[in-house]
């Protein structure tokens, strides 16, 4: 049996609600690029086609049911029989499909070893243990079922994470409204549902932000008094890829131009936010910090330094979804990959550079646009 044989589509599965988003569409303008030439003409080429496709569809937003399921690894959704719930495999590839399912297939040996809750809603997929997944991908699940489906006050499933990110987790969840009580951690090991609502179409990883994320962030902003803040410069730390190569050079340099150093890994998560809310201009290297600009309010100028040879469409899809004056700047790297992907090295941009990209900014000079390259 092959694996698509094995997928049990939405369509097959009881329809709780769908909620439709209306226009159905979002007019997208493409991002302001400083140093376009440093993108290899196959990222280029690539990323063009996305950025000029200027009307992109947005598709509703719909809750399944699911019944005698198991949730394994980061929120994959199979049944007993090994056929996996297709809604639940977004970015993941296949080769971890079939561990998962061997998983599951290995657990149900001793069927008593396994975790069992009467329902839940699922707030967790690929990508669980990064901030930037976790606060545009998953969260805003929590808080459209509590929104749009007040007759299923149900716990949700989260990931199973250490450490800054399980805080921030929990404080994020309650200020959409999920009591501690209705949080249940699961990590890789199978956990079974008798019930378990399956959402869909509020998200696709660079390809769309549904305008319910939005309506999400804002709830959590709307929360919040203002900030005694202008400008904010994110840095990557305690990170360590795609950081700038002399950071502290380059964070004087943002300094003299204004910007506060941001030390959102050691601020309460709602403090963070009111320091996003409130600020006019962000500046700081690619990263899961800067998926807070998710509270920003409109024509809020943010300036991403990005590896030049990145296929990433995150910030920008944020801006656009938000109504952000959004540049981007590509840099040279240099030194050893630090991560999965061949852009996780560090920015070989120099604080001079730095300097000049601020100047051009300030100065009201256009950047490079893509008819440029």
């Amino acid at each position: 049996m092959t694996q698509a044989d094995m997928l049990i589509e939405t369509d097959a599965l009881e329809q709780v609600r769908t909620i439709p988003i209306t226009p159905s569409f979002q007019y997208m303008r493409p991002p302001r690029i400083y140093d376009p030439h440093l993108m290899p003409p196959d990222v280029a080429r690539i990323l063009r086609r996305r950025w000029n496709l200027s009307k992109h569809v947005i598709p509703p937003v719909a809750f399944h049911l699911a019944r005698d399921v198991y949730v394994v690894e980061e929120g994959l959704v199979f049944t007993g029989d090994g056929h996996l719930v297709a809604a639940s495999q977004a970015d993941v590839p296949a080769h971890e499909i079939v561990r998962a399912r061997a998983t599951l297939q290995a657990s149900l040996a001793q069927p008593a070893s396994i975790p069992s809750h009467p329902r839940a809603i699922l707030c967790k997929k690929r990508g669980a243990g990064n901030y930037g997944h976790w606060l545009a991908e998953m969260l805003p699940r929590a808080y459209v079922a509590r929104q749009y489906l007040p007759d299923r006050d149900w716990p949700v499933v989260i990931h199973a994470v250490e450490g800054t990110l399980r805080t921030v987790m929990r404080e994020s969840l309650h200020a959409v409204g999920i009591t501690e009580n209705r949080i249940i951690e699961s990590g890789g090991a199978p956990v079974h549902f008798a019930e378990l609502l399956v959402p869909s179409g509020l998200t696709a990883h660079a390809v769309f932000l549904s305008p319910l994320v939005m309506e999400c962030m804002d709830f959590i902003a709307d929360q919040v008094p203002p900030a005694d803040i202008d400008a904010l410069y994110i840095p990557r730390a305690p990170a360590t890829t795609r950081d700038f190569e002399d950071e502290a050079a380059v964070r004087t340099v943002f300094e003299q131009h204004g910007y506060t150093t941001f030390a959102g890994s050691t601020m309460p998560f709602m403090e963070q936010v009111a320091m996003f809310r409130s600020a006019r201009r962000v500046v700081g290297a690619m990263g899961a910090g800067l998926s807070n600009t998710l509270f920003c309010r409109p024509a809020t100028e943010v300036l991403v330094f990005m590896p030049g040879n990145a296929l990433e469409l995150f910030y920008w899809l944020i801006a656009e979804g938000r109504k952000l004056d959004y540049h981007e700047v590509r840099t040279p790297q240099s030194g050893r990959m630090q991560g999965s992907l061949p852009w996780d090295r560090q920015l070989a941009i120099t604080p001079a550079e730095v300097e000049r990209m601020l100047a051009r900014l300030e100065a009201g000079k256009p950047a490079f646009q893509l008819t440029d390259f």
